[in-house]
């Protein structure tokens, strides 16, 4: 055991002047890192190029929105030596706050350092949506008056996105809900479709196109 010698003294205190610089360095690399790669960076970039949609009508207690074939959701990573891993995605497209088509994909995407993938959007029905009220949709008129009369009709959008951040030996789990500009839905001459063989009445298809404009803000919550 060292005594009280001067020499112990130093040495000691050489120890402790270790050991604090290296909590302040480690706290430092710490800082640094999730300054660059974590959350608050917002390295995830979210885009919606111009998509095209069908508007069907037919039913005026449930209308449905859909997707046309390479519509999609794309994911963009800014920075290097990064890795995302979008783990859920889930958008909801409102008429007046009522749900009228939802996109919801749980198989993972993976984006390198500097990559961009997309996720084509595949419209499914609305948990909150399948039954707007007890007589039905209320808005069916508005929205063939929009579609019909106005050639536009705007749309709201909310997007969750679950992803994770990973920067050997660290790694963030994240939940975004970015900020996205309200969707403009602007349609074309409408046509009619018929399906006898399900027994469905013609209805009204718009084709159409809208874009949406994502901004990332800070998580909803980070582990």
């Amino acid at each position: 055991m060292c005594g009280s010698s001067a020499g112990c003294r130093t040495f000691r205190c050489l120890i402790y002047l270790a050991l604090m610089v290296s909590c302040v360095t480690f706290l430092v690399i710490v800082t640094v890192i999730n300054m660059r790669y974590g959350p608050v960076a917002r390295p995830l970039e979210i885009r919606i190029p111009p998509v095209a949609v069908e508007l069907d009508l037919s039913n005026s207690t449930q209308p449905w929105l859909s997707f046309v074939n390479g519509s999609t959701i794309r994911f963009s990573n800014r920075k290097d030596h990064l890795n995302i891993t979008i783990r859920r995605v889930e958008a909801i497209f409102m008429y007046r706050g009522i749900p009228v088509s939802c996109v919801l994909e749980d198989r993972p995407l993976r984006l390198r350092g500097r990559s961009e993938a997309a996720v084509e959007m595949e419209a499914v029905m609305c948990d909150r949506g399948g039954k707007f009220t007890h007589s039905g949709f209320p808005y069916t008129e508005d929205m063939l008056t929009d579609a019909r009369e106005k050639g536009r009709m705007r749309m709201g959008f909310v997007m969750n996105v679950r992803a994770g951040y990973s920067h050997w030996p660290w790694a963030w789990e994240v939940l975004l809900r970015p900020e996205c500009t309200e969707f403009y839905v602007r349609l074309g001459k409408s046509g009619k479709v018929s399906n006898s063989k399900n027994n469905i009445h013609d209805k009204d298809v718009f084709p159409g196109t809208g874009s949406v404009t994502c901004i990332i803000t800070d998580p909803l919550w980070v582990r």
